[in-house]
């Protein structure tokens, strides 16, 4: 799911119903309704196959909705519907694979995000839709509302005006008109989480793109979007055709490629990843491939407890960045670093872990859920490697037991463990779990052939006491020549002694951004007082020196550090006065050199 905004919800609701046990296996679900996009409204009958269970099964639905009736054999059973939960009383030890008819009508519960919302589009149309993460699954629908079991295969079918059409999960089997009324079922054969079935209803206009992979497959990609959007939408969903090739190429093939992907145009000011079908509020690219990345990510292989959301959305909001690292997208890999960056250095007071999962906002809070989350993955592939980082992912995704299934933590922890053969529990604590990140003040000096770096760690808005991080730094020294190092910092304060060839410059924190946190950087280096004049110059320059009998070079250089101008003359008089004439107007650099040290001063010459 992706947000644009957010609206604080009361969540008591989700509690009840959740994690309880059901002692029974949902193998399929048969969903019938009759709706009316501009009535607030569900008549449903739903065919309910299960396996494993016992005389009395129980099933989630909001006590809003009515429950007319429960066949089973034919036959009426008994039932009871309090706290938001069905139990049937079967009466007799179930068949291995059996069934029950659920007859139910009423005005759904609106929780969440809007699990059951009609509102208007265009020129006063109606449209329906739903939305059921992370709890909203049952104010609709009787289901296992929970993440742990899902439903092995699902068919929707939806009857209403024929002027509308219906969107739905997997793959559109029937589409008939008789009269005035329109009914349309859609199939998938895929497992799927109670939280991802979803429909929307209204005067949809349809087309299709297609993603190619490799010489033979082609996979559709369903677009049902507004008619007075149709141009826009036409524009933009290819680009979901080129994401969808690069993420079958990164990772595994799109999971769901015997069905279909696709869009369908929705009320809401986001996007939400409807397993097969998005459901999307607009066509920016970023909410094209992170809706996208959940089919891999949240919907083939899902996060096992709201507790751990970060194994979607993380993967999913990671996966904007790699489209513009792969040069897909039309904004830079490093724009979105500054943007993810920007967000979580602002808001240290939060864990990726979320805590508290009665509260929706803090389960999709998008500074720690998403983005820190795609930072603290973003961290990993620095700390083990990009061969291992995405030799681990693959691995995950190609694991038995959590295809098409459910992830927690550790599965993922194992997989990364595994590709580096390292064991990342401190990372995991540190950047998961704990909250903040490190600031550093780093101090150099050089002494000969030696570069000292005298780093301490602070934390801000952290529990964690010291963060244990491997440091890019880059030197770059006078001439030129730049130098990418590596320091292990395990302690509030280290002191490293780096050979180094030549005059240190500048020395730059993290250059590519692989890490959360900021540094501030000084240098002990004593300049002994060097002038020029005139400056700004025509023709003639004077450099004054105060103790000219230490100096052992001088030159003029450009702003790239190449070296122009050598003075070449005995450094033992203050001033020195050189002929400018031949260089181009522009800035440049003075650059005196001494024993151990040097001074640098621009000047510009008109």
């Amino acid at each position: 799911m992706k947000k644009t905004f957010i609206i604080l919800t009361l969540l008591s609701y989700c509690l009840l119903g959740f994690n309880q046990n059901y002692s029974y296996d949902l193998v399929f679900q048969r969903l019938n309704f009759s709706l009316d996009p501009s009535v607030r409204y569900i008549i449903g009958q739903v065919d309910y196959y299960f396996k494993n269970a016992n005389s009395q099964i129980s099933i989630d639905l909001t006590n809003a909705l009515t429950v007319d009736s429960i066949i089973y054999h034919n036959l009426p059973v008994n039932f009871s519907h309090n706290n938001d939960v069905i139990t049937v009383d079967l009466q007799t030890t179930p068949l291995d694979l059996d069934s029950i008819k659920i007859f139910y009508h009423g005005e759904p519960s609106n929780n969440g995000f809007g699990s059951f919302t009609t509102s208007f589009h265009g020129d006063n149309i109606p449209i329906m839709w739903t939305l059921s993460e992370p709890y909203g699954a049952k104010d609709w629908f009787p289901t296992k509302n929970n993440l742990g079991d899902k439903i092995d295969s699902l068919e929707v079918i939806i009857t209403c005006d024929s002027m509308y059409r219906a969107a739905s999960n997997g793959i559109l089997v029937k589409d008939t008109i008789i009269g005035n009324k329109r009914t349309m079922i859609w199939k998938t054969r895929y497992p799927i989480a109670s939280y991802l079935v979803a429909f929307a209803i209204t005067n949809y206009k349809t087309y299709y793109d297609t993603a190619y992979i490799g010489d033979t497959l082609a996979i559709p990609i369903m677009n049902m979007v507004y008619p007075e959007d149709y141009e826009n939408a036409k524009e933009k969903t290819p680009y979901a055709a080129r994401c969808l090739e690069f993420f079958s190429d990164k990772f595994i093939l799109y999971p769901f490629y015997k069905e279909k992907y696709g869009h369908a145009q929705f009320g809401w000011g986001g996007g939400m990843e409807h397993q097969t079908m998005t459901f999307v509020g607009g066509w920016s690219e970023f909410l094209l491939a992170h809706e996208l990345a959940h089919q891999w990510f949240g919907n083939y292989i899902t996060c096992g407890s709201w507790h751990d959301i970060y194994l979607n959305e993380a993967f999913a909001t990671y996966l904007e960045g790699l489209t513009a690292e792969a040069g897909i997208a039309s904004y830079s890999f490093n724009q979105w670093l500054d943007n993810a960056r920007s967000r979580v250095l602002d808001n240290p007071y939060g864990s990726v872990y979320v805590e508290d999962t009665t509260d929706i906002n803090r389960i999709f809070s998008y500074t720690f859920s998403y983005l820190k989350g795609a930072l603290f993955l973003h961290l990993i592939r620095w700390t083990i490697g990009d061969q291992a980082f995405f030799s681990a992912l693959n691995s995950y995704l190609q694991d038995p037991t959590l295809s098409y299934g459910y992830a927690l933590t550790p599965e993922l922890k194992t997989h990364f463990e595994n590709a580096c053969n390292c064991d990342l529990t401190k990372i995991f604590n540190d950047w998961l779990y704990g909250t903040g990140y490190p600031h550093y003040d780093i101090n150099w000096t050089q002494h000969y052939d030696k570069l000292i770096l005298d780093i301490k760690q602070n934390t801000i808005g952290s529990n964690v006491e010291v963060f244990y991080l491997n440091l890019p730094i880059l030197i770059k020294t006078i001439d030129g020549q730049d130098t990418l190092i590596i320091v292990k910092n395990t302690a509030l304060e280290q002191i490293y002694e780096i050979p180094i060839q030549g005059f240190v410059g500048q020395v730059i924190f993290d250059p590519e951004k692989w890490i959360i946190a900021t540094a501030n950087i000084t240098s002990d280096i004593s300049y002994l007082d060097v002038k020029v004049y005139p400056n700004p110059t025509k023709d003639n320059l004077t450099i004054f020196l105060l103790e000219p009998d230490l100096v052992k070079s001088i030159f003029i250089s450009d702003l790239s550090g190449r070296k122009l101008i050598t003075v070449d003359q005995n450094f033992n008089n203050h001033e020195i006065n050189l002929q400018l004439t031949d260089l181009k107007p522009g800035v440049y650099t003075i650059i005196v050199i001494y024993e151990s040290f040097y001074q640098q001063i621009k000047f510009i010459k008109l």
